[in-house]
């Protein structure tokens, strides 16, 4: 017997309740928060379709770790579709919204965080000393990338056993 199941499409508040829920199973007690705008986004661009919310937030959550952010907003998901896009070939993540623009905000801050999954240096007491990786170029090869990801994961479990 074969059973089979075509799961439609979450609408937008269907979205956020399934990143909040998948969030809370794993542990999550609000840190890192996501901003409305985030919501509405990774809805944009996954179309509400399980796989494609899971692949884009299991990438900003990395990102998120290697930036070590607290709170994502819809630049930072903008951010994490341009390198899944530059990844792939396919048609995942095709829509784009028009850039939103923070009245105030450091746009250096913005222009740092661009890159290819951009690293730092740690900061403060007890901050590792070892020389943050720098950024690879946006056409860097899939190999080069996780190469470079590899390594980070490495100086920042370093970090924390110091």
């Amino acid at each position: 017997m074969i059973a089979a199941y075509h799961l439609e499409p979450l609408d937008e508040e269907q979205t956020r309740g399934y990143i909040e829920h998948r969030l809370k199973t794993a542990g999550w007690a609000g840190d890192p928060k996501f901003t409305d705008a985030a919501y509405s986004d990774i809805y944009k661009y996954s179309g509400g379709i399980p796989r494609r919310i899971n692949t884009l937030c299991d990438r900003l959550l990395l990102f998120g770790v290697l930036e070590e952010l607290h709170e994502f907003d819809a630049d930072k998901v903008n951010i994490v579709v341009q390198e899944l896009k530059n990844e792939t070939s396919s048609e995942d993540f095709t829509v784009t919204p028009p850039p939103r623009e923070t009245k105030g905000a450091d746009k250096s801050k913005d222009k740092k965080l661009s890159g290819t999954l951009s690293t730092k240096r740690s900061q403060g007491k007890g901050a590792a000393s070892s020389q943050a990786a720098k950024p690879l170029p946006a056409d860097a090869d899939v190999e080069t990338r996780l190469a470079h990801l590899e390594q980070r994961v490495v100086e920042l479990e370093e970090s924390l056993r110091r």
